[in-house]
């Protein structure tokens, strides 16, 4: 691990913004960005509210693509890198053959969509493609890594993770590990999801997991909140291009922070809740931070999984004060999912970004719609508006079903 790994470009598609500036506008309006479905009829349905992403905003990147409901994963993630690469000024033709990767997270990526469309008798984004490739092929997700391969030339480190909600997260882990062990160059991080879809909203409800607040969406995802009661299913796409520090210092990339630590564990415990010992989360977080050569004490902000959901959001707070001690009343903690609500498997991707525009700007995104804080949740949240900070380490913690704890520590440049 002696190969130190820089971000030099990033790309977002998400409900708050299109391109990072509208992104990083977005999330420190102290609003948030869910409303009502409106990408199919859910008027009948329980759950009825969402983040969705506005058709107007991607209308000028869209190059012809088509927003068909299996389409959009693909039309998020490329939209996303074209952006990131254009701010790296990265010639890809430059490095060396198989130097150049790409790693997806997701938790299900283009399959609920495109099954949804080929089982409701709708064609459109299905047909064959390259009169080869059969159109049900785009419900894998190795075929989103496909297509960003064929279209960037990518021929080396490639692989789909697929850790549920701490998938975005562990992709941008496992590509720093991949560059940092010198198995490639540079590689795509990428965090995409396009769940926005019934089978999928239906599935999170049926287990109790979303907002019912559909006559209040702008307040319904409320991490911390004594009346919080699940959150809101996001969508969008996020992709990194990480670089070996030495190279990107070379070519006089303009590095926009460091990937410092990763760790990753299981609590081997329950489906769908975290163990309440909290000793693997735990453990996750301080190997992270050994990693990183940090103490708890150097760590300037955290940036919470915090869903909003009454268990979740409890637990986490927990594990902060387990890990931090003290400290842990003197680190200001907030939560990008108030604001766009969870994106799940592209969740810790987007917070990544928000992290790094966090370094660059000094400011932390606040944690909104905390107007009643639960007293089990007692730690300084960020209330509803952004605050300035000096800020040069932050730890960002995602987790997953089934006990899955990532995390990730970035420092500034």
């Amino acid at each position: 691990m002696d190969r130190r790994v820089v971000v030099t470009g990033v790309g977002v598609v998400a409900s708050p913004g299109v391109g990072k500036e509208r992104f990083w506008a977005g999330i420190t309006s102290g609003r948030s960005f869910v409303g009502p479905i409106t990408r199919y009829d859910a008027s009948r349905r329980k759950v009825r509210i969402a983040s969705q992403i506005a058709d107007d905003q991607l209308a000028p990147y869209l190059n012809g693509d088509s927003l068909a409901l299996p389409n959009r994963i693909y039309v998020y993630t490329r939209i996303a890198a074209d952006m990131a690469l254009e701010e790296s000024e990265l010639d890809l033709e430059e490095l060396g053959p198989g130097r150049c990767g790409v790693v997806l997270g997701t938790s299900t990526g283009p399959t609920p969509a495109s099954l949804a469309a080929f089982f409701s008798g709708g064609s459109e984004g299905m047909e064959e493609e390259d009169g080869a490739s059969l159109g049900w092929l785009k419900a894998f997700p190795a075929t989103l890594v496909r297509r960003l391969e064929l279209e960037r030339g990518a021929q080396g480190f490639s692989t789909v993770v697929s850790t549920g909600c701490a998938a975005g997260n562990d992709a941008i882990g496992v590509a720093m590990e991949a560059v940092s062990w010198g198995l490639a160059d540079m590689v795509l991080a990428v965090g995409a999801e396009a769940p926005i879809e019934p089978a999928t909203v239906q599935a999170f409800d049926n287990i109790r997991a979303l907002s019912h607040c559909n006559d209040d969406p702008e307040h319904a995802s409320r991490p911390f909140d004594l009346r919080r009661d699940g959150f809101v299913i996001s969508e969008g796409a996020v992709v990194l291009v990480l670089e070996e520090r030495g190279r990107a210092l070379l070519r006089g990339a303009r590095i926009l922070g460091e990937i410092r630590g990763y760790a990753t564990t299981t609590d081997a415990y329950h489906a769908t809740a975290p163990c309440p010992d909290l000793e693997k989360a735990s453990l996750a977080i301080r190997r992270a931070l050994d990693q990183a050569g940090v103490q708890p004490r150097d760590v300037d902000y955290l940036s919470a999984h915090a869903t909003s959901t009454p268990l979740g959001d409890t637990v986490e707070t927990n594990l902060v004060k387990r890990v931090f001690g003290e400290h842990a009343y003197e680190m200001p903690v907030s939560s990008l999912k108030s604001i766009m609500g969870h994106a799940s498997g592209a969740a810790g991707a987007m917070q990544a970004v928000a992290n790094l525009l966090t370094l660059e700007h000094q400011v932390l995104v606040p944690t909104v719609n905390l107007s009643e804080p639960d007293p089990e949740c007692d730690l300084d949240y960020v209330p509803n508006q952004p605050r300035p900070a000096d800020v040069r380490c932050i730890v960002q913690q995602t987790f997953g079903f089934s006990g899955k704890n990532s995390v990730l520590v970035l420092a500034a440049a």
